[in-house]
């Protein structure tokens, strides 16, 4: 019986074996692939400098055009600096660089610089394959047709600097190893070749999502390095706390989903927080992007940021995490909707722009409340403001802010006010 019983065992595994072989060798292919993929993302972003302050994954050149120049919007949009700015880069890069009519994704990357106090411009990268032959024969036709190339070199790498009609600055291409690198910059194809050879690592592939998903243009914000737009964007740079200042606070990197429709861009995105514990890194992950929200019909025009959400039972997520000393009874009037954000910064400190939605649920209750933090109010000489046919009360709202900011930032809500807009109650601290 034990005979029989061997002879059987070593009847399986010998049709087990092939078996078992495939699936070796299947593991090893997809791992392959997997390295590879992963390998030629890392040299893409391995050689984008650390400056850079927003970064623009492009997964087909020839698909986002044509979906980008379609949509309605694409007319105004091009009126927009960086926009167009990053349109014409890409433009130069497939009309001189790119094969027309490619079948294959012709995958793009764009990271935005600083390059002058008060100027910027794009870094374009892309794997020498998506090129429609060498670098160096492409450039000979281009000389071919009558334009003035300029070669040099840097830390080995041949940099072609090509004089264009109607630009002021020449188009710089390179190629070093397995990519190559345009811009209208020179000075950042030097960086760009510098940091590629460099030990140290500019930490961004780590910080990436790659799931291969059909977006259109996929932007990586690299908010550590937004007080550099200052000098370029506000009229106060040397402001105390400017909003690129308070974005960093917010949060260290973000990423965004583009999808370019005919009438629409559809946005999705995630990011991540300085602080794990925040309201908004609990409250934005927990609100489903699919929910029905009305909180747009009450969102100022200026609003320069605002972060959104919805939640089936906010009222139990605030008791939840509830860090102040309010009553939770005091927040039964609280709906499923909320926000905060704050308005175009006049003044040094975007804190005293900012703003509280909280979408209420009983009128009658939340009257109640906030009369209640009316009476506390810090500052016994605040009148309360007619305005449009509405009331703005003052009220030490520090309580309602706790539960959303940091102490600090709550603060300014102690001598704060507040008002009833549709169905929401907006809490601001001027």
């Amino acid at each position: 019986m034990s005979g029989y019983c061997a002879a059987k065992l070593q009847d399986m595994k010998q049709k087990l074996r092939p078996a078992l072989l495939l699936l070796l060798l299947a593991t090893i292919a997809g791992l392959a692939a997997y390295g590879w993929t992963t390998y030629t993302n890392r040299l893409l972003y391995k050689a984008i400098p650390p400056s850079a302050l927003v970064i623009a994954d492009v997964r087909d050149v020839s698909t986002t055009l044509r979906h980008i120049s379609q949509a309605d919007y694409w007319r105004d949009m091009q009126f927009v600096d960086a926009v167009g700015k990053l349109e014409r880069s890409i433009f130069l890069l497939d009309t001189l660089l790119l094969p027309p009519d490619s079948l294959a994704p012709q995958r793009v990357l764009a990271s935005l610089h600083r390059v002058k106090e008060d100027d910027y411009d794009y870094l374009l990268l892309a794997d020498q394959e998506v090129l429609r032959g060498t670098l160096d024969s492409l450039v000979g036709l281009i000389q071919q047709q009558g334009f003035k190339v300029e070669e040099r070199l840097f830390r080995g790498a041949a940099i072609y600097e090509i004089a264009l009609p109607m630009m002021q600055q020449s188009f710089t291409v390179a190629s070093d190893v397995a990519i190559v690198l345009a811009s209208s910059n020179p000075v950042v194809i030097d960086e760009a070749i510098s940091q590629y050879h460099a030990w140290s690592s500019n930490g961004f592939w780590r910080r990436t999502w790659f799931d291969g998903s059909d977006t259109d243009v996929r932007l990586y914000g690299n908010t550590a390095n937004f007080e550099l737009l200052n000098d370029m964007f506000l009229q106060n740079p040397d402001a105390q706390h400017t909003i690129f200042d308070q974005l960093a606070d917010i949060c260290r990197w973000f990423k965004l989903d583009l999808h370019f429709d005919k009438t629409t861009v559809r946005v999705d995105g995630a990011a991540y927080w300085n602080n794990t514990d925040s309201f908004l890194s609990d409250a934005l992950n927990r609100s489903p992007a699919s929910a029905a929200r009305t909180i747009a019909n009450v969102v100022p025009f200026d609003v320069a940021f605002l972060a959104a959400g919805s939640d089936q039972n906010l009222y139990r997520f605030l008791c939840n995490r509830n860090r102040s000393d309010m009553d939770n009874k005091a927040l039964h009037w609280v709906g499923n909707e909320w926000g905060y954000g704050f308005g175009e910064p006049n003044g040094a400190n975007p804190q005293n722009e900012s703003f509280i939605l909280l979408q209420v649920n009983d009128p009658k209750a939340a009257t109640a409340s906030l009369e209640t933090m009316r009476r506390a109010v810090a500052d016994s000489t605040l009148q309360t403001v007619e305005y449009r046919g509405g009331q703005l009360k003052p009220a030490n709202l520090e309580a309602y802010a706790q539960l959303f900011l940091p102490d600090d930032a709550a603060l300014a809500f102690r001598n704060g006010y507040y008002a009833f807009v549709g169905n929401f109650a907006v809490l601001a601290p001027k």
